[in-house]
């Protein structure tokens, strides 16, 4: 029992090998499976929570990852608006999509409006 982990993501649930940190992988990969499962149930507050964890989870590994992304990761930084840490570990996930478009990682259609309350009209 002690080698059993406590969760397993559902089998249909992305494998995201591009991810080469095991541990990350995973941990993602349940985030994401949990926030299935808590959308299928009606589960907004759980869903929505787990999916802006794997959200910022991603953005972060992405930010963070490669040599080449790390000397323009520096440009852009000094190009925002809003002055940041220099620490992305210490953001939110506004500054994450803030930085991802600087860095051309995310299209500018893919982030939702940061503050912008969403009804059932929207």
């Amino acid at each position: 029992m002690a080698v059993c982990p406590d969760e397993a993501p559902t089998p249909d649930t992305q494998e995201l090998s591009f991810i080469t940190d095991v541990d990350l992988r995973q941990s993602i990969r349940l985030d994401m499976s949990a926030a299935n499962k808590n959308l299928a149930h009606g589960e907004w507050k759980g869903a929505t929570v787990l999916a802006g964890s794997a959200v910022e989870a991603l953005l972060l590994w992405k930010i963070r990852n490669g040599e080449a992304e790390a000397r323009r990761f520096g440009r852009h930084l000094a190009a925002l608006p809003q002055k940041l840490s220099p620490d992305p570990e210490e953001w939110h996930l506004h500054q994450y999509i803030e930085v991802a478009l600087q860095l051309k990682v995310i299209e500018p259609a893919t982030p939702p409006r940061p503050g912008r309350r969403r009804t059932s009209a929207t």
